[in-house]
């Protein structure tokens, strides 16, 4: 298993650097490139609402992204110290409220908040979220898809 440790202050200006990390990690554990920029477009999404939502924006606050690989599976922790996820964000996050189709012809009716949630839903594999004392911790989850060669092997 192999574990790995990024932290960054709470500042939006961070993030594409973050994002560019988990990007190259992605691709050097063996995820695709379309893989790689799903996964790093759901640390932008866990690492920004963070940042805005949990910290309100403000500054010399730590978020913390902690990653763990196994042979199956790729474990991303985003953990920050601020205000906790309502009970209506969770539910959205984790699937068990239905979100309403977007219409992505009409960008006017498209919400201003809450989109981030929805993609890392949807492009995840298994996510959690916990309250651990102080701490906000999201777990989100992405599992190797079985190479074409290990197929072929197996067929």
């Amino acid at each position: 298993m192999t574990r790995l440790n990024l932290t960054i202050e709470s500042d939006i200006g961070n993030v594409p650097l973050l994002a560019v990390a988990v990007n190259r990690i992605s691709t050097h554990l063996g995820f695709d490139e379309i893989q790689a920029s799903e996964i790093e477009l759901c640390i932008v999404e866990a690492v920004t609402n963070a940042i805005q939502h949990a910290y309100q924006g403000r500054h010399s606050h730590v978020v913390t992204v902690d990653i763990e690989a196994s042979t199956d599976h790729l474990c991303l922790s985003v953990c920050d110290t601020g205000t906790s996820m309502s009970a209506e964000q969770v539910c959205r996050l984790i699937g068990e409220e239905a979100s309403p189709e977007l219409d992505l012809d009409n960008k006017a009716s498209l919400p201003e908040s809450g989109r981030g949630l929805r993609i890392i839903h949807d492009l995840m594999d298994d996510i959690s979220y916990t309250r651990q004392g102080e701490q906000n911790c999201l777990l989100l989850v992405k599992y190797f898809a079985p190479r074409q060669s290990q197929l072929s092997d197996d067929e």
